[in-house]
């Protein structure tokens, strides 16, 4: 994939100085594909099993299949957006300069214990070799960018920390699609770099462990004994000449932060201004308990 990136690189700086243009069918579809982006945000959306969940906890898809509705914050319904028309940009990036791109947002599905789930994948790309990849277009921020995708990160730390699924999203697409999974495009959300993360070649072992992770969830989901889990919160500390001390809010786990049912599970959880911490660092973070709104 290497030679994608030098393919859009080199593309982007013939644009830049006017050596290049993108064809009106190419912009007809992105022109397309931002208004599909929109009206999926705005338009409810009733729980099924998909591709991009089953990778998540299990409490997630418990609480969704109980007909439990998702409360999503503004800033949240935002990043959906910004992730959906950085797609859109990156495929019109690809096929104007090249790249062979086919399938987009392909619908594949698959029966795991007696359950469909379905899901649509971003697109495939046919390599040097005439291989055609699964691929998944992600935006990123900085932090994530350079800790998952970028030359600090890679498949095997995607691995140790992958909350929102994307490496069980990955193989379902394979299972369900017959056609290997390559990896992810990142796009930096902050510089517009860009970052490929390829799926190591053997990777049979780990599709077939995912496989069985998600088995055992979809079997779970019938199962009325086993109750929805709550991820536990922590106190939060700030930092003195004469060490840690609590300042008696309670902060919210980050699986939970990150989930639509948190108020749910989390019925008085707050959204405000981090407390404790250096101002730099002072973003806006879930509370489950807050007492103390600014410290002494």
């Amino acid at each position: 994939m290497d030679i994608t990136l030098d393919l859009v690189k080199d593309y982007l700086q013939r644009i830049s100085r006017g050596e290049a243009k993108i064809s009106p069918t190419i912009l007809r579809e992105f022109k397309n594909s931002c208004a599909d982006a929109l009206e999926k945000q705005f338009t409810r959306q009733e729980w099924r099993l998909r591709m991009s969940g089953v990778g998540k906890p299990l409490c997630q898809q418990q609480l969704g299949k109980e007909g439990i509705e998702e409360e999503l914050d503004y800033s949240t319904i935002m990043r959906f957006i910004f992730g959906d028309l950085v797609e859109a940009i990156a495929i019109a990036i690809l096929k104007g300069s090249g790249v062979e791109v086919s399938d987009q947002q392909k619908r594949v599905s698959t029966e795991i214990a007696g359950k469909t789930i379905s899901g649509s994948m971003d697109l495939k790309i046919k390599g040097l070799d005439g291989t055609k990849r699964i691929w998944d277009v992600k935006s990123a921020s900085p932090y994530s960018f350079d800790k998952k995708f970028g030359q600090l990160g890679g498949y095997a730390s995607l691995k140790k920390d992958d909350p929102f699924g994307y490496i069980a999203q990955g193989m379902m697409y394979e299972h369900a699609d017959g056609d290997k999974f390559g990896g992810w495009i990142a796009i930096n959300k902050s510089n517009g770099e860009w970052a490929v993360c390829a799926v190591p070649e053997d990777t049979e072992e780990e599709k077939i462990e995912v496989i069985d992770s998600v088995t055992r969830k979809v079997s779970m989901l019938d199962d009325t004994n086993t109750k929805f889990r709550k991820f536990p919160d922590h106190l939060e500390y700030h930092k003195t000449s004469d060490g840690e001390i609590a300042t008696g809010n309670r902060l919210m786990n980050p699986t939970c932060s990150m989930c639509g049912y948190k108020k749910h599970c989390w019925p008085d959880s707050v959204l405000h201004k981090k407390v404790a911490g250096s101002n730099y660092r002072k973003g806006f973070v879930w509370y489950t308990k807050l007492i103390k709104r600014e410290l002494d």
